[in-house]
């Protein structure tokens, strides 16, 4: 199944948020495959499309920037 995550932050995350990406990278169970991932140019929103078997992995990568 293909599925597509919008996720947004306030812009004064933005660092924090470049941070934890580089550190712990797009945390994503081993049964989710990302397809392709686009970063808009104001730095707030980011769009990912992941092919997954299991409903259950697209949660817990959702969850982990849930915040």
């Amino acid at each position: 199944m293909l599925f597509m995550s919008i996720y947004t932050w306030d812009t004064n995350m933005r660092d924090e948020i470049i941070k934890r990406r580089a550190e712990n990278g797009p945390m994503t169970p081993d049964g989710l495959k990302i397809l392709g991932e686009w970063t808009d140019l104001q730095g707030n929103r980011d769009i990912v499309l992941y092919e997954v078997d299991n409903n259950r992995d697209i949660l817990i990568s959702s969850l982990a920037w849930s915040d």
